[in-house]
């Protein structure tokens, strides 16, 4: 991985939580952030990191998912879980950690997030 995977973990959170300082919390900020906090589409293996963290940061932080994102996140999962883990290029134990997350996400009932869910945590 082109950046250090635990500089890139803890970039994310502070992304998602700063973020909300200046933005109104509404599922359509949750895409916008998306989009300005994503790795480059260009690598694949930066993007599927980028990917967990971004969607495990949001769940933790709201206590959900968009309900489009909750399917989308499960399906880079199962890619993550299924590549060899050289594809990702990482040392073990970011590794392991990355796996953990992944696990957490595909295998976790999470809720759907609303606008009404945000509006509450105002």
């Amino acid at each position: 991985m082109k950046e250090e995977y635990w500089t890139a973990k803890e970039d994310m959170a502070d992304i998602v939580k700063t973020n909300w300082e200046f933005r109104k919390k509404c599922i359509a900020n949750i895409a916008r952030l998306y989009d300005d906090a994503m790795p480059c589409k260009w690598d694949t293996a930066d993007r599927m990191v980028g990917e967990i963290h971004f969607h495990y940061m949001i769940w933790k932080y709201f206590g959900g998912l968009p309900d489009y994102r909750r399917n989308w996140i499960r399906q880079i999962a199962d890619t993550v879980l299924s590549a060899n883990p050289d594809f990702f290029g990482l040392k073990p134990d970011e590794y392991a950690d990355l796996i953990q997350l992944t696990k957490e996400l595909l295998t976790t009932d999470i809720p759907v997030l609303t606008d009404d869910d945000l509006m509450r945590s105002d």
